[in-house]
Formats: structure tokens, sequence, C-alpha cells
């Protein structure tokens, strides 16, 4: 199966993704940070930076996956109501 794993350099996306890679999956991940980026490439996941609050980066994410696992969030405890929606 093609999966494409959002907020894969996180801990929760990159568990996921990696887990996935381990059970055969093709995997895409997605994430802000090139350098969990590169970690996650060498686990054999197939990283793209996109950000992910343009609709236009969603249609090159979509093409050609079989699920979607939305593991991208915005994680503090403080911020703008707004930054969290």
């Amino acid at each position: 199966m093609r999966v494409l794993v959002t907020g894969a350099t996180g801990f929760l996306g990159g568990a996921v993704a990696r887990r996935l890679v381990q059970g055969g999956h093709a995997v895409t991940g997605t994430g802000r940070d090139p350098a969990a980026g590169e970690r996650l490439r060498a686990s054999g996941v197939k990283f793209m930076s996109a950000e992910l609050r343009r609709p236009a980066e969603w249609e090159g994410l979509l093409g050609g996956v079989d699920a979607v696992v939305h593991a991208a969030a915005r994680s503090t405890l403080w911020g703008r109501w707004e930054d969290f929606v």
C-alpha cells in the first residue's frame, strides 16, 4: 500500500512512518524539519517538505496514494487560537 504520513518528522508521525515501511508499505512522509527528514530517508521513507496549509501542496502529495495518516499538528502549550485551527 502507498501511504502518506503527514507530520512524519514528529514523534508520532515518525514512528508510524517507520513502522509502515517495516511492514512493507511505500511511505511518503511530510514535515518541516529537514534533519529529521534525512533520518526518515535513511529508514526508507520518502521525505517531502510541504506546507500543508496550502491546497496546492496537497494535490502533489495525494497523487497515487492509497491512504493518509494525518499526524501533523501544532504542538505547543502556548499560542494564538488561530494558529491551532
